[in-house]
């Protein structure tokens, strides 16, 4: 077995997992999508048989099978994290989560003033949500509050909103990825991981 046949089987797991995910990830493959998964193995094994020159053999047929499993794992993992960093749950707000971010604020002021605030029965200035729910006046005072923002203060706002949560989401991240990485797996990936396998074994070894 060559130096360079194990390089490529390396590389092949490595970086081919990587750009395969990074694919995957871009054109939104990554639900319902566990069949291209046997493509890792196609990576796998076109590394060995690039550096190798395209020598073939049962040792580099087994390496190749053998690396595909971590290619697997790899490419799985990868997925997971790109779509976090892509996708954070606190990335955007709407407009209408913006404004009662802001009608809290205004009723948070009013209150520390010594004001008096009556809100519709059974609803608190925490469970607020609804126009309807926050007392007279507020919501609509809010509306016009940032209806007479420019652009770019609207903007400021929000990044000021959602900065702790994007904050407190970085930190959880790592937690939050190996809990998706391990909620992740299906029945169908011993299916689609099993033909990965064979498919680099079969592509690195002698030919019959």
């Amino acid at each position: 077995m060559s130096i360079r046949a194990v390089v490529g089987a390396v590389l092949g797991m490595v970086l081919g997992a990587a750009c395969w995910s990074w694919v995957r990830v871009s054109l939104e493959l990554e639900e319902g999508a566990r069949c291209v998964d046997w493509l890792y193995g196609v990576l796998v094994a076109w590394g060995v048989r690039f550096l190798a020159r395209g020598y073939r053999s049962q040792p580099l047929a087994w390496l190749s099978a053998l690396l595909t499993i971590p290619a697997l794992l790899w490419g799985r993992w990868l997925v997971i994290f790109l779509i976090a960093i892509a996708r954070p749950p606190v990335a955007s707000m709407t407009e209408p989560a913006l404004i009662r971010t802001l009608a809290l604020q205004q009723c948070a002021q009013r209150i520390e003033a010594g004001e008096t605030l009556e809100f519709r029965e059974g609803v608190t200035l925490e469970t607020a949500v609804q126009p309807d729910d926050f007392p007279p006046g507020v919501w609509e005072h809010a509306t016009a509050t940032w209806t007479s923002w420019p652009i770019p203060e609207r903007q400021q706002f929000a990044d000021a909103v959602m900065r702790p949560g994007l904050e407190l989401f970085r930190q959880q991240l790592p937690a939050i990825v190996q809990q998706a990485f391990l909620r992740s797996f299906r029945w169908q990936d011993l299916l689609w991981g099993g033909l990965a396998l064979i498919t680099a074994f079969r592509m690195t070894a002698p030919p019959r």
